[in-house]
Order: structure tokens, then sequence, then C-alpha cells
């Protein structure tokens, strides 16, 4: 296995759950030496926007992709976020 794939289609979530993924990625990358895929479905919020932070890279269609990057504007503006880590699938 090279690469592990997430799906996120999700409307949000638990602090504790998503914490718990995050913690999951983090894992596979540092630990596992796997790097981890974030692919939104049609729905992901802030939960899901959460977990994605953590992986090598986010596949997301246009529109979920602007809510993310919106959602996440703070980070991405103070390098918490790399976004050249981000793609479209558009």
């Amino acid at each position: 296995m090279d690469a592990v794939v997430l799906r996120i289609d999700s409307g949000g979530g638990d602090v504790v759950a998503s914490d718990t993924i995050a913690d999951a990625i983090r894992w596979c990358q540092d630990v596992k030496n796997k790097p981890v895929v974030v692919s939104f479905g049609n729905t992901s919020a802030s939960g899901g926007y959460y977990v994605s932070t953590h992986a090598k890279a986010i596949v997301a269609q246009r529109r979920l992709f602007s809510v993310f990057l919106t959602s996440l504007k703070h980070l991405l503006l103070t390098g918490t976020v790399d976004s050249s880590r981000c793609s479209s699938m558009d």
C-alpha cells in the first residue's frame, strides 16, 4: 500500500470523533510513513474540514473546495495550512 485515501461525506461532527480521526491520519503519516489524501464527498462541514487539514493532500469538487477555503481562511492567512496541498476535481 502506497497511500491512504479517506473519503469524507459528513455534515460535521463531534470534536472528540474529529480529533480521533485526525490523530489516526497523523499516525498513518508519521509512524507508518503513508501519505493520507482526503477526498470530500457531497457534503463536508466543521469536523470534516478539521480532519482534512492533517492530510497530505485534499481533493474536492469546486463548490466544496470554495467553502473549505472560506472556512479555513484564517488558517491559510497565518500559514497553518498550506493551500498548495489542495486541488479541485473540476
